[in-house]
């Protein structure tokens, strides 16, 4: 049962909540419990709750004030009708307010000892009562004021309209009062009002004074000044960072001074953020008991909001020694605090639980033109920082424990918040927003009475909020010892597959052996422990005479024409192949590291992103970009093995599994194709130089730079090693189809016979189109490596931070694009060797191709000479990556984008994007690559450069196969030998 003074009281009691929350046991009167929410499942809304509500009647006292002999009683049934609060201060110092309630109640006034019972109903009963509060000084506060003194009334008028009246009992004044029950209406509409305000002033007052008083008790710890803090820890005698000269720090130092618009963007850009008031450990509920009311709240959640109202060129960061200080000022800062508050009361009359009041709100304190200051302690060791990874640095528990050595463990954490200030508040406002089961009305009516109380007493606010924020010092370096004494280890991240590992050294190590082994297997020693006998073909006379027995021969590696040495080496080197491109796709083929550097100093950080065969694979499939997907999975991945296990059957396969001519095309096949799987490599190369971001000043800088790993060069080299081992076995295999020597006669009419026009040879129109063909394929070519075909976009919060408008759209061709390699970051031998690897695959290979199919064409030369340099166009045209280049151009026009937004949001940065993008609500990195319209000449080249090869052997074999055949038709045994060809 709660009656007119607790009304009152609890509407002023939960202003000292927050305070109260962080200090346990802040005085007698405040009872703080640990409680969770589920302790506040029962109660009922505060409209609801009063119609459980009774009000007591006091009974009046004097001689002249109680001629009806009243006796008390009560009112019950309340219904409020309206509920509105003003601000009456004045001065600033003298808080004032008035309070109009408008309600519909039923009463029972007791006369005559309680024999007679006057029952009424007052459908639109109004209240206006106007309040003054006087300030008092503080104890104990240095002068503080604050608005917790003495109440007074200042003015009281009810209106009462009353809808029913009723008399009960047995009091021979009830035929009485039934007969003047005009005058009693009369009385009770025009006189109780009066006499109920003479009643009401001073028991409100005393009790709201004396309400006030005890919140000044229990809000005094808080005017009061804290104690020093204790002594910083002691240190372990290892070398800890000095967060003055530590490049990234010294970075985050010169943005904010030299790029104070690109900074205060990003900031600007923070939304609302929650505390995480389950991980500090601060107490969350507090209970206040109050002469049989408990009042009970509960702080669901605390967000700081205004962060977007970030002062451009306000921040400031300094570092000293072991300690790092931030500043920032604000526009517009608050606190909102979402509250779940209950009222538990007592009915005397029947000794039990009356029903709960159960509201949910939140508060939102606005402080309004602030500045923010921390001091933060860091002794953290600086060989386990300079140890992380990057993803490692975004993570607490990692951050901390490099603090387990960095300082011994006493009563304060190596790594704590020292101070936290809040400064330059001129006025704070608070309101109490219907965010719950609230009415709006009465959320009102808290904002009103909230804005007296904090008017005109900024200095003592200060100081309650100071001391507040001062808590957290506490909360934090508990948290952190909790981390250092419980936390095992920051294990290193598994985010990737690197060349380090054990399982890839020793992949690395049987590809090795394997070679080794082939080695062995064709040294003299080892065939004298041979598990086969291939045979040898003594000389060329002993040729002719096992023609027949090479015809019946049951495979390419025991054909007379191979030698016993090759045919043993030949499958160990295929297996080696293949286990190095296995070491190849699982061990990390390119990493990308941040680089700090400032005064001399540098620290690298990474890697941020990395690439191998088996993650891009992954990271593309889950990623949604299908098209890089199949060509990682298919041409880097699965084609390399299946192109070796194949040319290892085209070796061991016997002539009745596999027929000659089957054999031939295979090899051709696989020869012409083995280059595809190259593509891994330059999609690496196009993400590499799409992380063109840095930044420089004269005191400090930042810079992406990617680092090759072995892995990507073994990829490479597995590749030629595949490309040269289907050129031997093209190369036998041609042997193996002509085993018996040409008569020497017809041999020395070849070698001398005249010299030879390809293009005369040729049919007039295939010799023109041959001609065009090639000349376009060289002049597009050798132009498209020049022409600007591809672009880079990059944006988000990285890239406004670091890059001026211009840097961020670049434009490249595929000289500058390889160049890239060595100029746009720090050169170093790995990338010099990535950049000639390039550039030899898709520049000069391919224009050495053209030329040498333009000396065939044009230039004179005897057949010999001609089938040789045919020979040579195969062999450049299977090591021509150019348009190998052209198709990773296009997936990546398509899909590049789809493939960086999973790396940002999965890779190793993936911590620091997600809270970029949650709180930000922006990409924290997004590049996009586009083609040029300068690509159409590049992509018809690519075209030109796949066809023109296939072309020519198609149509100048078999002319230069006739002329050799014609100039040697009085020879029947050479000819049935050529016919083989």
């Amino acid at each position: 049962m709660l009656d007119a003074r607790h009304v009152l009281q609890l509407s002023l009691l939960w202003l000292a909540w927050i305070c109260a929350a962080q200090t346990p046991g802040v005085s007698p009167q405040i009872n703080i419990y640990s409680e969770d929410a589920e302790d506040f499942a029962s109660g009922v809304p505060f409209y609801q709750w009063l119609k459980h509500v009774t009000i007591q009647v006091p009974k009046p006292t004097g001689p002249l004030g109680n001629p009806l002999q009243l006796d008390g009683g009560n009112c019950s049934q309340i219904r409020i009708n309206s509920l509105d609060a003003q601000d009456l201060t004045v001065t600033d110092l003298t808080p004032a307010f008035s309070l109009h309630i408008s309600a519909h109640l039923e009463c029972t006034l007791l006369l005559s000892g309680g024999s007679l019972a006057i029952g009424f109903a007052i459908d639109n009963a109004t209240a206006d009562l106007a309040f003054l509060v006087q300030p008092v000084e503080a104890p104990g506060s240095s002068g503080l004021l604050v608005p917790l003194g003495k109440v007074k009334v200042t003015r009281c008028k009810i209106s009462i309209i009353m809808s029913m009246l009723r008399f009960t009992g047995s009091s021979p004044l009830n035929e009485a009062l039934t007969q003047l029950h005009p005058a009693l209406e009369q009385f009770i509409n025009e006189e109780l009002p009066e006499v109920a305000c003479s009643q009401l002033e001073p028991l409100i007052e005393k009790q709201a004074s004396a309400t006030l008083a005890a919140m000044l008790i229990q809000l005094e710890p808080f005017l009061r000044k804290h104690p020093p803090l204790p002594p910083e820890p002691t240190r372990s005698g290892i070398p800890l960072v000095d967060w003055e000269t530590y490049p990234p720090a010294h970075l985050l130092r010169s943005l904010a001074q030299r790029r104070p618009a690109q900074v205060a963007s990003v900031i600007q850009r923070i939304s609302t953020q929650e505390i995480p008031l389950k991980m500090l450990g601060v107490n969350r509920s507090v209970a206040i008991d109050a002469v049989g009311t408990t009042l009970r709240s509960y702080m669901q959640e605390l967000r700081i909001q205004g962060l977007n109202s970030f002062v451009a060129g306000s921040l400031a960061l300094l570092g000293s020694g072991q300690h790092i200080t931030g500043a920032a000022a604000f526009a517009n800062l608050s606190f909102a605090v979402r509250l779940q508050a209950q009222v538990r009361s007592v009915d005397p009359s029947k000794m039990k639980q009356a029903t709960p009041l159960l509201e949910t709100f939140e508060v939102q304190l606005h402080l309004g033109s602030v500045t923010a200051r921390a001091e933060i302690l860091a002794m953290v060791s600086q060989e386990a920082v300079d140890k992380m990874q990057v993803d490692q640095f975004q993570e607490f528990d990692c951050l901390v424990a490099c603090a387990r050595s960095g300082a011994a463990l006493g009563s304060e954490a190596p790594v704590a918040l020292r101070r936290l200030q809040i400064l330059n508040m001129t006025a704070p406002t608070a309101r109490v927003l219907p965010r719950g089961s609230l009415d709006v009305g009465l959320a009102d009516l808290c904002t009103t009475l909230l804005r007296v109380i904090l008017h005109g007493y900024v200095p003592s606010f200060e100081a309650i909020i100071q001391s507040s924020v001062t808590m957290l010092h506490d909360a934090m370096n508990s948290v952190v010892k909790q981390v250092l004494e419980v936390q095992p280890p920051c294990e290193q991240t598994e985010v990737y597959f690197g060349p380090e590992s054990r399982v890839n050294l020793a992949l690395l190590l049987l590809a090795s052996l394997t070679a080794l082994l082939g080695l062995l297997a064709a040294s003299p020693f080892w065939s004298t422990f041979a598990w086969w006998d291939v045979g040898k073909v003594e000389d060329e006379e002993e040729s002719s005479q096992q023609l027949s027995h090479a015809q019946e021969s049951p495979s390419l590696a025991r054909h007379p024409a191979v030698s016993q040495s090759l045919s043993k080496a030949f499958p160990f080197f295929i297996v080696s192949t293949m286990i190095l491109f296995v070491f190849s796709d699982l061990g990390l083929g390119t990493v990308v590291n941040i680089v700090f550097e400032a005064q001399g100093e540098t620290t690298t950080i990474g890697p941020a992103f990395s690439f191998s065969v088996l993650t891009l694979s992954r990271d593309s499939l889950k990623g949604g970009a299908w098209l890089i997907a199949i060509l990682v999975i298919g041409l880097s991945g699965v084609w390399p093995f299946v192109k070796l296990g194949m040319l290892l059957w085209a070796w061991l396969a016997p002539t009745r599994s596999l027929r000659r001519s089957q054999r031939t095309q295979l090899l051709v096949f696989l020869d012409e194709y083995g280059k595809y799987s190259l593509v891994d490599s330059w999609l690496a190369i196009l993400a590499l130089c799409a992380f063109d971001i840095k930044w420089k000043s004269e005191e400090a800088s930042v810079n992406v730079m990617p680092v090759p790993m072995l892995p990507f060069f073994t990829f490479v080299v597995a590749s030629v090693f595949s490309l040269v081992l289907g050129h031997v076995a093209t190369v036998y295999n041609r042997r193996s189809l002509a085993v018996a020597p040409l008569p020497r006669s017809l041999s020395r009419e070849l070698q001398e016979e005249e010299l030879h026009v390809l293009f005369e040879d040729l049919p007039l129109r295939q010799s023109w189109q041959l001609l065009l063909l090639t000349l376009f394929s060289g002049l597009s070519l050798l132009v498209s490596c020049f022409l600007s075909t591809i672009q880079y976009q990059v944006s988000g919060v990285i890239a406004d931070l670091l890059l001026e408008e211009e840097q961020k759209e670049l434009s490249y061709s595929l000289i500058t694009l390889g160049s890239f390699l060595t100029t746009g970051f720090e050169a170093s031998t790995g990338l010099r060797t990535v950049q000639f690897i390039f550039f030899s695959f898709t520049v000069a290979i391919p224009l050495a191709l053209v030329g040498t199919l333009l000396a065939l064409l044009l230039w004179p030369m005897t057949r010999p000479q001609q089938k040789r340099l045919l020979k040579a166009c195969h062999v450049l045209d299977a090591w021509a990556a150019f348009d190998v280049f052209v198709l990773a151009v296009v997936v990546a026009n398509f899909e590049f984008w789809l493939l960086t937004e999973f790396l940002m949001y999965h890779d190793n940065i993936a911590a620091a994007c997600h809270w970029v993008h949650q709180n930000l609500n922006a990409e924290c990195l997004a590049m996009q690559c586009h083609v040029l319209p300068g690509f159409i000449l590049m992509a018809f080249a690519g075209i030109a450069s796949y066809l023109t090869p296939k072309i020519y052997f198609q149509l100048c074999e078999g002319t230069i196969e006739e002329r050799v055949l014609s100039s040697s038709d009085s020879e029947e045994e050479p000819l049935q030998t050529l016919q083989k060809l």
